[in-house]
């Protein structure tokens, strides 16, 4: 039964990565590619730690406040689907070893949008986020000091 739970899972996932997505991110929005300012330099300064451990205690808070509202279903680098994770175990996902994190994957709204962490980056992408739970994920970025918005097409 674990198994064919897994393979549904991870067809869904498959799907929702097919899906328009947003950034949840610690910049407002997409640098241009002809920016004058130092982009490369200044993303290396946010994934140095102990910079890039308070991004991730950030990612951390915000899901932990949206599991007050949503069922999650976390996943981390093809391990079985956890319900509604203990906060112990969702904060040991974002917590850096060796200077980054594993991949992780939530499940949410019924599986119908998908949250992603690569562990080296300093944004989480969410997949089919739209309506009341865009509206919430952005208040609770806010709450974090973290910015969500649309990735271009």
């Amino acid at each position: 039964m674990e198994e064919t739970l897994r393979e549904h899972d991870e067809e869904t996932v498959e799907l929702l990565l097919t899906k328009p997505y947003h950034l949840i991110d610690i910049l407002p929005h997409r640098v241009p590619a002809l920016s004058k300012g130092q982009y490369f330099e200044i993303e290396r300064h946010f994934l140095s730690a102990p910079v890039f451990s308070g991004i991730c205690s950030k990612f951390a808070s915000l899901l932990l406040k949206l599991n007050c509202y949503e069922t999650l279903l976390m996943s981390d680098e093809g391990d079985f689907w956890t319900e509604n994770p203990s906060p112990e175990d969702l904060l040991e996902r974002f917590t850096p070893k060796d200077g980054k994190c594993g991949w992780v994957y939530f499940l949410l709204n019924g599986k119908k949008t998908l949250i992603t962490f690569n562990g080296e980056d300093h944004y989480m992408t969410a997949y089919n986020l739209k309506g009341e739970l865009l509206s919430l994920v952005s208040s609770i970025a806010a709450s974090e000091g973290l910015f969500v918005w649309a990735a271009p097409e």
